[in-house]
C-alpha cells in the first residue's frame, strides 16, 4: 500500500492480520467477512491524566493500519503530545502522518465535523464522552436477524473491555 504525503511516497507494510478474513457458516446459512483497510484520518481526543500513555494506545494502531492521526490533547497538559510528535519526526515519520491540534471545545468541534475525519477515539469524562458521541463517526451495524442480547453484550465488550475504562492510578 502506498500513499502520497507532500510529494513523498510513503510505503506502509501492513501485517497480514490487517487483511481481513472470511468465515463460512458462523451461523446456520450465515457467512461472515471483514475487510480491514485504512480509513484515512483518525483522531484521538485525550484527557489530562495519562497524557502520554493514552495517546500511545491510539496512534500506533492507526498508523500501523495505514491511517494518518490527529491528536487533540487536553488543553490542561498538551506538552506530552507535542513531545511525541517531535520524537516521531526525529524517527523519520513523514510530515502530515502524525499531527497535534491544541485547543478547547472549538478544536474538538472542528475535528468532529471535519469531512476528512473517518474515526474518533476518546478517553475522558462522561459528560464530554456524551458530547463527542453526538458527533461520532464509528458505527456498528446490527442486522435484522441478529440476536439483540448477544449483539449488545458483544458491543459492550468491544467498547469497554480493556479500553481504558478501568481506573489505573495508584491507590
Amino acid at each position: 500500500m502506498t500513499s502520497r504525503l507532500e510529494g513523498r511516497v510513503l510505503k506502509i507494510a501492513r501485517p497480514r492480520i490487517f487483511g481481513g478474513k472470511f468465515t463460512e457458516q458462523v451461523g446456520r446459512g450465515i457467512d461472515s467477512w471483514s475487510l480491514r483497510q485504512p480509513l484515512s484520518v483518525c483522531v484521538g481526543i485525550t484527557h489530562f491524566n495519562f497524557p502520554a500513555m493514552v495517546p500511545m494506545w491510539m496512534f500506533p494502531v492507526a498508523l500501523a493500519c495505514g491511517n494518518t492521526f490527529v491528536l487533540k490533547p487536553s488543553a490542561r497538559d498538551p506538552s506530552p503530545g507535542l513531545k511525541i510528535a517531535e520524537l516521531l519526526t526525529e524517527a523519520g515519520l513523514p510530515p502530515g502522518v502524525f499531527n497535534v491540534v491544541n485547543g478547547d471545545k472549538e478544536a474538538v468541534d472542528a475535528l468532529l465535523h471535519h469531512p476528512d475525519v473517518a474515526a474518533v477515539s476518546f478517553v475522558g469524562s462522561t459528560p464530554i464522552a456524551h458530547y463527542i458521541y453526538r458527533g461520532a463517526k464509528n458505527h456498528m451495524v446490527v442486522m435484522p436477524d441478529a440476536d439483540l442480547d448477544q449483539a449488545t453484550d458483544a458491543l459492550m465488550g468491544a467498547a469497554y473491555g480493556s479500553a481504558g475504562e478501568r481506573y489505573m492510578a495508584d491507590t
